[in-house]
């Protein structure tokens, strides 16, 4: 959820509201996103079927729900608070078709699924972006670097002077 928040930021959203389970890890990527970003980035905690907000223009899973070998789960999303003016991103790789975008399709949204990042990377710009993140196991906490930063910072700092990290690079 940190690598996509710092890109969804960087592609030009305007809004990224941060929906998770654990109030800890979704205050702190708030607060990295408000510090490092130009994009405005609020919490939201993650209760029961959560309801997409009227305006939001896309969607992004930033959750494993739905990974392989649980093919069956499915979010706690209200799929009626989805509409079809919205971009539904899922970043799970297999299955290609997750439960979230066949009923993104049903909705008449534009599904994106992890193969199509190019895709909602040019959507994004000077848009309002909704994150949905489940809490992550493990710590939750980022690595340090020897300047004290977190990859994700350094990842941004390169960024905001040009020197992208290399092809394949994960900045989380």
């Amino acid at each position: 959820a940190r690598a996509i928040g710092v890109e969804v930021a960087l592609a030009g959203a305007k809004h990224i509201t941060i929906v998770n389970r654990s109030e800890n890890r979704g205050h702190e990527l708030t607060a990295l996103l408000n510090d490092k970003t130009p994009a405005e980035a609020i919490f939201e905690n993650w209760e029961g079927d959560y309801s997409v907000a009227v305006g939001v223009d896309v969607v992004i899973n930033a959750t494993s729900i739905g990974l392989y070998p649980d093919v069956d789960a499915r979010l706690a999303l209200n799929l009626e608070s989805l509409t079809a003016d919205m971009v539904v991103a899922d970043v799970i790789p297999n299955p290609p078709r997750t439960n979230l975008i066949k009923d993104a399709e049903a909705r008449g949204c534009n599904p994106k699924n992890a193969r199509a990042t190019p895709e909602v990377h040019d959507a994004l710009a000077g848009r309002e972006i909704r994150i949905q993140c489940a809490q992550t196991h493990g710590s939750g906490r980022m690595r340090t670097r020897t300047k004290g930063q977190t990859r994700v910072e350094q990842y941004i700092d390169r960024v905001r002077v040009g020197r992208r990290c290399p092809a394949g690079a994960n900045p989380q």
